[in-house]
């Protein structure tokens, strides 16, 4: 005959593997869930630009995925750092996002060593939304003083000195892009010159850092997709913003602490400043 301890004891262990297998289908659901409410984007900068521009049509489409409406924010000041503590702050279940660029990610932690912002602990990165290359031009230009001197040869630029090409005032060299770029298509890339250069602004999404991994892989599909829809991408040839190879979040995290490991080296060498 079984004793009341012994089923006591059985009891117990039910109920504790009842409970565990309880909480295990509880997360599941609510991994699946995700998004369960409106998303916030924050872009921590003005609006009007052309990466602004593009982060609000990519919303819209990744909204479309989601299946939630993205509410975007622009969100200036201080830099980027406001944009940036803002997602910070947020609870890490993937409903806040930002774009940030190499200013926030790299210019900001160099001029600042007392700023911490390494992705993977800081910020989770989620996938890298757009480019913008860089064109080596030589000739006078607006924002080149010295060159319209005669002190510099040559300079790096974006699509701001297109009309000063178009017009013969600027030669464009050779862009620092995968392809060639657009906007300045008679300009080789540098590896067509035989210099293996290849470099580009970078607009990633980020999340929190403790944001759950099936969560940050549920976002990068749905902005990968709204990142590559046919009206983004004919806006972003309009814009000169060119799409960004398809990468992992695990690969954009590689490629900003590469980036970084190249660049605040240098910059803070030089003395850059705000």
């Amino acid at each position: 005959m079984n004793s009341p301890k012994r089923h006591w004891t059985r009891g117990i262990v039910l109920t504790a593997a009842m409970l565990a297998l309880a909480s295990v289908f509880s997360f599941d659901a609510s991994a699946q869930a995700f998004p369960n409410q409106p998303l916030r984007l924050i872009y921590p900068c003005a609006a009007g630009s052309g990466p602004d521009i593009l982060g609000r049509m990519i919303a819209v489409e990744a909204a479309k995925v989601l299946g939630q409406p993205i509410v975007y924010e622009n969100r200036p000041g201080a830099q980027g750092r406001l944009g940036l503590q803002a997602i910070k702050d947020a609870p890490p279940d993937g409903h806040m996002l930002g774009i940030i660029n190499d200013g926030v990610a790299i210019s900001q932690p160099a001029q600042d060593p007392e700023l911490k912002l390494e992705p993977g602990r800081d910020y989770a990165a989620v996938s890298n939304l757009f480019e913008a290359p860089l064109i080596g031009m030589k000739g006078g230009a607006e924002n080149a003083t010295a060159t319209l001197g005669g002190h510099t040869d040559l300079f790096f630029s974006t699509t701001s000195m297109k009309q000063n090409v178009d017009s013969g005032k600027l030669i464009a060299l050779a862009s620092s892009g995968r392809e060639r770029w657009k906007p300045f298509a008679a300009a080789p890339t540098f590896r067509e010159t035989g210099l293996q250069v290849v470099y580009a602004t970078s607009f990633p999404l980020i999340a929190h850092a403790g944001t759950p991994r099936d969560t940050i892989l549920k976002l990068h599909r749905a902005f990968e997709a709204g990142s590559r829809a046919s009206e983004v991408v004919k806006q972003m040839d309009d814009l000169a913003y060119t799409s960004a190879a398809v990468m992992s979040p695990d690969d954009v995290t590689a490629l900003i602490k590469s980036e970084i490991a190249v660049w605040i080296p240098i910059l803070r060498k030089v003395g850059a400043k705000p």
